[in-house]
């Protein structure tokens, strides 16, 4: 297994120096943080975005320490160039010689390369000028979309209130109608009420009549009746005064002949008798007895008129009281029948004034669904734009904490670096160098270069190595956006496989001695590494490897 240890991660602000893997003079060229901005309709994604702007300060602040401390780092490489030319390294000036011919040719590709880079640069800056305009314009365009939402909050309160007042208008409307409902029962129930007392009343109208001609004819009956009965009575009195009369007259002539009888037998018997002087005194005594009953019955007579004078005059009072009594039913009839009138009259009114009411409800309720329904589309607009901004938002903040992992690994990756170098190494062996750079850029703006030097000792350009054997690995970033590793690179031994930090791959050429404390070091890198691209394997969206040039030259 070969391990490769890099020796110069130079991630800093543009315009550092510092010293390539071979010795000379390079410029660092670091990673320039670029915060994208989305329009945005909410007044949170400002935060948001103050926050990730922030954050961005605080990456270049860190990005600047790792830049010192890797300065700090290659001037102690040096010093150690410099012991390690005062040791006895005779063995490996030869092979120095032919790898500073080596060198230089590298180093002319490597500034043809740097070449290229800046003017990758210059155009990252171009492209981060017009971002940077886009970026205000489109903080111009937030303010007038937060301006226009506030303006669509104000009017959709507007709308509320406007809601709910017309739904407290409909609740009164609603009321107003059920009180109009119950009051046309009440009404209905009314109506019934006086139809059937009309009913009644014509039906009373009927039996009136009808009573009236019933107690005509049962009066004339009874007129017919008591004259018959007073008649009667007066016939069987008048027979019975008769029959008494007679009889008594009878009796009187039966006991007037008998006495008759018997004085004229006494008088026969007496001598001297005058007959004429007798019967003058009978017809004297029968007219005297003729008076008394014609007196007597027309006393009779006077008391029976009397009594039948009287019975018409009752007749006559009861026949008034029924005539008041009908006039009295009459008139009531007449009231009843006016007030069945204007009941009606109020019950025509009441119906118009509901139907009034149903249509006035009907079109404030067609008005007030078509107003529900105007603000249930305004803000599912304003719900889809809220979570359309918001995804936006994760999605920076997905690209802040890559951003922040990577920055914390190549930090680790420096850490280890440093305790590696202060620990003297004595195992001296010769290699072969392998260099290769290679450039990588994706969708997002991501553009990496990357050069690889394995040789003997630390580095190919630094003379006899202190540790030899291992790879050293010498690599330059510009990014303006973050982006995820290339295809491939998802594991610990294919993430150290494309940056050259060990793993499975084995060196480009040549056998090597590999010391104890870079083959930890890189150990350690590598699981670090492949945990953070577990944790996050595809790095930022929409990131795909586009180029990848490299180049190789080896040499025993």
């Amino acid at each position: 297994m070969s391990n490769r240890s890099p020796f110069c991660n130079t991630n800093s602000g543009s315009g550092g120096v510092g010293v390539n893997g071979f010795g000379a003079p390079c410029k660092i060229i670091g990673v320039t943080e670029h915060s994208v901005f989305a329009t945005n309709k909410n007044s949170k994604l400002l935060q948001i975005f103050k926050i990730l702007n922030i954050s961005a300060n605080e990456e270049r602040r860190d990005m600047q320490g790792l830049n010192d401390r890797l300065a700090s780092f290659l001037n102690r490489l040096r010093q150690m160039q410099a012991n390690a030319g005062q040791m006895d390294t005779s063995a490996y000036h030869a092979a120095i010689k032919n790898l500073e011919d080596e060198i230089a040719k590298l180093k002319s590709m490597y500034d043809a390369e740097l070449d290229r880079l800046r003017r990758a640069l210059d155009q990252c800056n171009m492209d981060k000028n017009n971002l940077a305009a886009n970026a205000e314009k489109n903080a111009m365009l937030i303010a007038e979309l937060q301006n226009k939402l506030q303006q669509l909050e104000a009017l959709n309160q507007k709308l509320m209130s406007d809601l709910n007042a017309l739904q407290g208008n409909m609740a009164g409307k609603d009321k107003m109608i059920a009180d109009l409902h119950a009051c046309l029962e009440a009404k209905d129930r009314e109506i019934e009420r006086l139809r059937l007392a009309g009913n009644a009343s014509r039906e009373l109208d009927e039996v009136k009549s009808r009573l009236e001609q019933e107690i005509a004819g049962r009066q004339n009956a009874e007129d017919k009746l008591k004259q018959l009965c007073a008649q009667r009575e007066f016939d069987a009195r008048s027979r019975d005064d008769q029959n008494r009369d007679l009889q008594q007259r009878l009796d009187a002539s039966a006991g007037i002949i008998s006495s008759l009888e018997s004085r004229i037998r006494e008088l026969s018997n007496v001598p001297g008798m005058n007959l004429q002087a007798l019967l003058q005194q009978l017809r004297e005594g029968n007219a005297s007895e003729l008076r008394r009953l014609q007196k007597e019955m027309e006393e009779g007579l006077n008391r029976q008129m009397g009594a039948m004078k009287g019975q018409l005059d009752e007749n006559a009072r009861d026949k008034d009281e029924l005539l008041r009594l009908k006039n009295q039913l009459q008139e009531e009839v007449t009231r009843l029948r006016a007030m069945v009138a204007d009941l009606q009259g109020q019950l025509n009114g009441c119906c118009q004034k509901n139907k009034e009411l149903n249509d006035v409800l009907s079109s404030e309720r067609a008005d007030s669904k078509r107003c529900i329904q105007e603000l249930e589309r305004r803000l599912k607009e304003l719900q889809d734009n809220l979570m359309a901004k918001m995804k936006e938002c994760s999605n920076a903040r997905d690209m802040q904490m890559s951003l922040k992992a990577e920055i914390s690994t190549y930090q680790n990756l420096l850490d280890a670096e440093e305790s590696r170098l202060t620990k003297p190494s004595t195992n001296i062996t010769s290699s072969s160098m392998h260099v290769s750079s290679n450039t990588t850029s994706g969708p997002g703006g991501y553009s990496a270069h990357t050069m690889r030097s394995t040789g003997p000792g630390i580095g190919a350009g630094l003379g006899a190595g202190m540790s030899g054997g291992h790879s050293s690995t010498s690599t330059s970033k510009y990014m303006t956006a973050r982006g995820a590793p290339p295809a491939g690179a998802g594991g610990k031994d294919g993430y150290c496989a494309m940056h050259g930090y060990g793993g499975n791959r084995k060196p480009a050429s040549g056998p090597g001695l590999h010391t104890k404390g870079s083959t930890e070091y890189n150990d350690r890198f590598c699981d670090s590494r492949s945990k953070m691209l577990q944790a996050n394997p595809c790095g930022a969206p929409g990131f795909q490897a586009k180029t990848r040039n490299s180049y190789s030259y080896s040499h025993h």
